[in-house]
């Protein structure tokens, strides 16, 4: 695959969403804005993921990323308390297949966490300390956004996974998996 090729195939991605994701306005409004095509399939691990198609083949990329979407501080905060064992067994179903995880936060922000504005019980600290030893554990990338920015974002993440993916396949000589 030449570099021509890996730019058009680009054009080419499908969103994939989990079928836990449930159907809402909010959900439909998300997918619109990132501006892909999309379908529903189970994933192992988040919410979101992707398949690009070149002149030969459709790739799942599921194997490859994932994108866990938190529409709240409160929401997380729920996953690091009451949903806590749940939360730790995705993110290590991650790590184990090798599979990169974005922890995408919806009406987020650092400063937010650390002044404590919002409504849950966990301590500012806490929280904080929850969610960077999440990032150091497992290795996951973490983007505070707004419900506005949310497909906007999934699509970019979707973009550069499907072409790095794809350029590493195509300088591996087609090996992609032999990393």
């Amino acid at each position: 695959m030449n570099i021509p090729e890996i730019e058009s195939a680009l054009d080419h991605i499908t969103l994939i969403v989990d079928t836990r994701e449930h159907q809402t306005e909010a959900l439909n409004r998300r997918i619109a804005e990132s501006g892909l095509p999309f379908r529903r399939e189970k994933l192992c691990v988040g919410d979101y993921s992707a398949t690009v198609r070149t002149d030969f083949e459709e790739i799942p990329l599921t194997a490859v990323f994932a994108i866990e979407r938190k529409m709240s501080i409160e929401e997380l905060s729920s996953c690091f308390c009451q949903q806590r064992q749940r939360f730790v067994r995705e993110f290590e179903r991650a790590r184990a297949a090798h599979i990169k995880l974005y922890l995408l936060i919806e009406n987020c922000t650092y400063e937010r966490i650390i002044t404590g504005k919002y409504n849950t019980h966990m301590a500012p600290n806490a929280l904080l300390a929850s969610l960077f030893a999440f990032l150091a554990r497992y290795d996951c990338q973490v983007i505070l956004c707004t419900p506005k920015t949310t497909g906007r974002i999934i699509r970019e993440i979707a973009r550069q996974e499907a072409r790095t993916f794809l350029f590493r396949h195509h300088l591996d000589g087609g090996n992609a998996d032999e990393d």
